[in-house]
């Protein structure tokens, strides 16, 4: 078990950021579709200390030589369960475990998904009930019945953002039903609302009478010092902002909503014109949709990137990437560190990936098809070949209902894990696409739940939560015996070709959002901001000549540089991060295996650089690193060096 901070905690849930992407899209090359953009979320502020019940056991947990039992079946057999036992110490969560940590010492009367209920919280109640507590902390010396009242706040609070996470996930799986969008979006704008009352609240705690005797009860020595002077959601013109930014956002949600495209005299959705096999038909609709659409959502991020660097300087940073960096994702690395690892990604990756490209072997790799019942075939014989954690991790998953991984046209194109506060449960959604790709996808999702399981939605950087999620998509294939051997060895080269095109299209956003937020707000335009999403690609080598238009105004598809801006960086050094547990399970069996269990035992104040020390790895930012992640590529696809 680990010691609570609370010194930190509760600042942390101010903080966090509120939406976690974790899937990645890359530009798709024509005439190709376009990839669908994964999105994550972990809806609610995230605590930073958690009572966990055992630490996740070490390489023994896993077999160090996995082999593979029997070649994978033809026809996809029947989703199998494991079976529910209610004594199994998987099935059981503690109450206090996670965010309420100053409940009783108790199991969680854990439900299905299926049983689970959304409530529209009453915010306006639990505002009124934040302001009484705050008028009477300002004078009160008792310490004890406080806390008592701050406990019953702090339970309506995380059910705010439990029901915020489930009204999303409602949604995602019938997008055809307006409500729980309704909801979903009613929720995301009380955000700002709900922590200033909670900022307010510990200002007045800060200057009670009985500051110290609160602090030793609960919060922890020195937790109200950042109170003395902090004032973030209490300052007018930062809340107005936030308030201004959130209206943005539902404008572009909606105008993204339902994308119609007019095109040879017929209007129909972009995904029905992207579905025709005539090439040309497919290029033009693609074009007409940029025409008819790149001004208008332009214009809508064009205001959104003026908003925040408002916001930036209103909190007194010198730039909008600072406050992202120090802020939105109290990220152990400076921008500066970013930049230059993009710059090495530049160097040394794009020349291999341009000769990937080239590769006929590569080029005749096929990921094949995959069913629901195989997903759930491969990652079930994965998992329990890994065994502890991700073994325990796996059944509560299936016990309790906690994944949807079917087929469906009204589902969200997306995929995304989140966790559910009220209940103590992650949840994954994923909208399959019957190919072998969602072997990655259902195994990238089924990593953010086994850390989420584990460590009760803890707080973590999104660079720590992205190395679960990529390492667990080369274990999974690693680990499974429901694959031929032949297919591991062809799914395997295909995931780290694709792991060097998110290094290199990641790169492209990222160096994107960087030129974007370093324009003066005089100089931010649509046209503008195409141009510098053209020569970022021209910088990466992605572009193709005669597609212009696509190369200019496609950045208009990209959700992250909407929702959530500073984020992309994370995948490309995650990425590394990733790589490391992969390599060292190809170099020793069962070391990779190892490794991520130690990331899991993890402390949830500490960035990626510090988890990976502390989990016996190297930082992302070692001198060098890219110039010999490049080498590794080359060798384990097969490549040459430019000029052999």
């Amino acid at each position: 078990m680990r010691k609570h901070d609370h010194a930190s905690r509760l600042l942390a849930l101010l903080l966090t950021l509120t939406v976690f992407l974790t899937g990645c899209t890359n530009l798709m090359l024509i005439p190709a579709a376009p990839d669908v953009i994964s999105v994550s979320t972990t809806e609610a502020p995230r605590p930073t200390e958690a009572v966990t019940t055992a630490a996740p056991p070490e390489s023994t947990a896993a077999p160090t030589d996995p082999t593979v039992t029997a070649e994978a079946p033809t026809e996809a057999p029947e989703i199998t369960e494991p079976p529910f036992d209610p004594d199994d110490e998987a099935l059981i969560r503690w109450q206090n475990a996670g965010m309420r940590d100053y409940l009783p010492d108790e199991q969680v009367q854990l439900v299905p998904f299926s049983q689970m209920t959304y409530v529209r919280p009453d915010v306006e109640s639990l505002y009124a009930d934040f302001e009484s507590l705050t008028q009477r902390a300002a004078d009160s010396t008792e310490a004890e019945a406080l806390l008592e009242e701050y406990y019953a706040l702090s339970d309506r609070y995380v059910s705010f953002y439990s029901m915020d996470s489930l009204a999303n996930v409602l949604y995602s799986l019938d997008t055809t039903q307006s409500y729980y969008q309704d909801e979903y979006n009613y929720c995301e704008a009380e955000k700002s609302n709900l922590e200033e009352k909670l900022e307010a609240l510990y200002k007045a705690f800060a200057a009670s009478p009985c500051r110290n005797q609160l602090e030793e009860l609960y919060f922890g020595d020195g937790f109200f010092l950042k109170y003395d002077d902090y004032e973030v959601y209490t300052n007018p013109e930062y809340l107005r902002l936030s308030q201004e930014e959130a209206a943005l956002l539902t404008e572009y949600r909606a105008l993204t909503s339902d994308i119609q495209v007019s095109y040879r005299g017929q209007t129909k959705s972009l995904d029905e014109w992207l579905e025709t096999e005539n090439y040309s038909e497919y290029v033009g609709a693609l074009q007409a949709y940029y025409e008819q659409y790149n001004a208008s959502i332009g214009d809508v991020y064009v205001r959104l990137v003026k908003v925040r660097q408002q916001l930036a300087a209103v909190l007194e940073y010198d730039s909008f990437a600072e406050y992202s960096y120090d802020m939105t994702y109290k990220r152990d690395y400076t921008p500066a560190q970013g930049d230059a690892f993009l710059k090495g990604i530049r160097t040394y990756l794009v020349p291999v990936m341009q000769n990937a490209n080239y590769s006929y072997a590569l080029s005749m790799l096929d990921y094949g098809s995959a069913s629901e019942a195989s997903l759930y075939e491969m990652l079930q014989s994965a998992a329990q070949n890994i065994g502890g954690t991700v073994w325990d991790a796996y059944r509560f998953m299936r016990s309790y209902e906690l994944c949807d991984i079917s087929q469906s046209p009204k589902k969200l194109e997306a995929s995304f894990q989140t966790y559910l506060f009220d209940y103590e449960s992650p949840f994954v959604f994923l909208n399959a696409k019957g190919s072998g790709k969602d072997y990655y996808s259902f195994s990238h999702e089924f990593g953010h739940f086994t850390d989420s399981y584990y460590n009760y939605g803890a707080k973590e950087d999104l660079e720590t939560a992205e190395t679960f999620s990529q390492s667990m998509e080369f274990l999974a294939i690693t680990y499974t015996d429901y694959l031929s051997e032949k297919q591991k060895e062809t799914l395997l080269k295909l995931e780290l070709r694709d792991l060097l095109d998110t290094f290199v299209y990641q790169a492209v956003y990222a160096d994107f959002e960087s030129r974007v937020y370093a324009l003066e707000p005089d100089d931010i335009t649509v046209d503008t901001i195409n141009e510098i999403f053209r020569q970022c690609c021209v910088d990466y080598g992605i572009s193709i000549p005669g597609f212009e238009f696509y190369y200019s105004q496609s950045w208009i598809d990209i959700l992250h540089f909407f929702e959530v801006p500073y984020y992309i960086i994370s995948y490309c050094v995650s990425a590394e991060t990733a790589l490391q547990v992969y390599r060292l399970e190809d170099e020793t069996p069962g070391a990779g295996v190892a490794a991520y269990f130690r990331l899991l035992d993890r402390d949830y104040e500490a960035g990626v650089q510090q988890v990976m020390q502390d989990a016996k790895l190297e930082s992302p930012f070692r001198e060098n690193v890219l110039e010999g992640t490049a080498l590794f590529f080359e060798q384990k696809l097969g490549l040459k060096k430019n000029g052999d």
